[in-house]
């Protein structure tokens, strides 16, 4: 049913000339070949031979990725927005990429 939403955006956006219901269409009709892959192989991770409990890490390794994640992605948030402040306004809307 999410692939067929998809489908009918993309279709609409397209007879609309709209740029943003065709790519949010195309979006759900992969994200359903995903979430349809994902729920066909739950709980297996790799299919038919390890579970997602299996594959999952020491706890020890996970704490410390959590640690690097939480330290390092305000970080890699904070600079991408102070560079989106520094360089905006500096193209004008009606360039292209040529």
């Amino acid at each position: 049913m999410v692939g067929l939403a998809g489908l009918a955006l993309v279709v609409l956006g397209l007879r609309q000339r709209s740029h943003g219901w065709p790519f949010l269409g195309a979006f759900l009709v992969f994200f359903s070949g995903y979430l349809g892959l994902a729920v066909g192989f739950f709980p297996n991770i790799v299919p038919y031979d390890m579970t997602f409990r299996q594959a999952a890490s020491a706890d020890n390794a996970l704490a410390f990725m959590l640690w690097g994640v939480v330290i390092l992605l305000p970080a890699i948030l904070g600079y991408t927005a102070w560079v989106y402040w520094v360089f905006r306004g500096k193209v004008s809307a009606d360039a292209g990429y040529h």
